[in-house]
């Protein structure tokens, strides 16, 4: 939202954020409905893909946070890594015990 001021010659203006809301909207339908699991990664991950395509600000955006933005994890080493990275695998593919206990849960709460 706070870039949609840049995104006119796309057609996207700040009334257009309705469009979003109509994709989660959507989306959240068909997890309550049962259709997909709400740890569905690609689903999950590509919720917002029709906006990738429509607009290369967004995909570039997309692209530099999750495969090319690297950051220091707070508390760790001073290595950085690609932290949105690290956390879409730790959220579909939990590999710290107290995630993985928590799986069972993020399913149950996800059913509405």
């Amino acid at each position: 939202a706070a870039e949609t001021h840049n995104l006119g010659h796309h057609r996207w203006l700040p009334r257009s954020m309705g469009r979003v809301v109509d994709v989660l909207e959507a989306a959240c339908a068909k997890i309550v409905d049962g259709n997909v699991d709400i740890l569905d990664e690609k689903f999950m991950m590509n919720l917002f893909s029709v906006f990738r395509l429509e607009m290369v600000e967004f995909d570039e955006f997309l692209t530099f946070k999750f495969e090319k933005q690297k950051r220091k994890d707070a508390g760790k080493s001073s290595e950085k890594m690609l932290l949105f990275a690290k956390l879409q695998d730790e959220l579909f593919h939990p590999k710290l015990d107290t995630n993985k206990e928590t799986d069972k849960y993020a399913r149950q709460f996800g059913v509405v």
